[in-house]
């Protein structure tokens, strides 16, 4: 991985589909996204906690022994004695879930399925995976996050309708944390972590520009800073210059192990809010749009004006329970 790329750029460490620096692997836990629509699959790697066979054993397993991501029309596994690629044949909703009818991209005799099982509330719950029709169906289950880790996330990340955004003024001196990046021009999905520091901060810049003639033999006075103080508003020889920029961090790895946080600053030349009143998508029915030279970003506010996501050239950033 080049020095200039984000690890926001997701890594599919065992399925072999990108080159990548290893990292810390994580676990998928149940309440990390919703799966309202069959689209929401594509990309999204999961790392389950633990399988069973029914009648015959069951078991746990550290973070990323096993792993299932829908790439395409193919189904990347990894995994002792089921890793491979498997074909989709379709995708077809469940009273459950969805399920998947696989082939093995190797081995067409090897045909089975996987079953995503949804709670009521869109949640993924269970992957159950059949290698082929000879073969039993494997549980795969996803925890639920440790209480501790969800107080925290909870306090950390930016959440569904937490940041309202009813003008532009509404930005500076605010910040958003996404909890979920989407790369749209491969549709991978990466869940972000604490730990990688991703934020989006819009700062507002005051600066002083005082024109007062100076007697002569005046002492120096130090430079004025905002606010001003109450004698001197309005004074028609000061004036302020306002500037914008939104501030992009975030963490970057590399193939030799070592970590650095990177930055990005977006000059903002224009902000605007526009409602979208022929959107279908409660999720996006105000957009703001944020005029830079480096390009646009781009925050799209459900009906009543609260952050869903933002989007920045070909990723989309998410909140936390979007």
């Amino acid at each position: 991985m080049t020095r200039t790329k984000f690890v926001l750029l997701f890594i599919l460490v065992h399925c072999a589909v990108l080159a990548h620096a290893q990292t810390k692997l994580y676990y998928s836990y149940i309440n990390d996204r919703r799966f309202t629509d069959i689209t929401d699959l594509q990309g999204y790697l999961f790392h389950p906690g633990s399988f069973e066979i029914r009648g015959q054993t069951r078991q746990e397993f550290q973070a990323g022994s096993y792993s299932f991501v829908i790439s395409g029309n193919n189904l990347y596994v990894a995994g002792d004695q089921i890793k491979g690629v498997y074909s989709v044949n379709s995708i077809k909703p469940a009273e459950y879930g969805y399920i998947l009818t696989l082939m093995n991209a190797r081995d067409p005799t090897l045909q089975g399925h996987l079953k995503v099982i949804l709670t009521d509330r869109k949640y993924v719950d269970a992957l159950v995976f059949k290698r082929s029709s000879k073969d039993k169906e494997m549980i795969f289950l996803l925890n639920d996050p440790p209480q501790n880790l969800s107080k925290r996330e909870a306090a950390y990340f930016t959440d569904l309708r937490e940041f309202v955004i009813e003008n532009t003024d509404s930005l500076w001196g605010k910040s958003i944390k996404p909890f979920l990046l989407i790369e749209r021009s491969s549709g991978q999905q990466q869940r972000l972590q604490m730990a990688d520091s991703t934020e989006l901060r819009f700062i507002e810049t005051i600066e002083v520009i005082d024109k007062r003639k100076k007697p002569k033999n005046a002492q120096p006075e130090p430079p004025l800073t905002y606010p001003l103080p109450d004698s001197l508003v309005g004074h028609p020889d000061i004036r302020l210059e306002r500037s914008y920029s939104a501030v992009m961090r975030t963490m970057t790895y590399y193939e030799d192990g070592r970590s650095e946080r990177l930055q990005k600053v977006f000059e903002i030349e224009k902000a605007s809010i526009r409602e979208e009143k022929n959107s279908q998508d409660p999720f996006k029915r105000f957009v703001v749009s944020l005029k830079t030279k480096s390009g646009d970003l781009d925050i799209f506010l459900d009906t009543d004006k609260q952050v869903s996501y933002f989007n920045y050239g070909t990723r989309s950033y998410l909140m936390r329970g979007y």
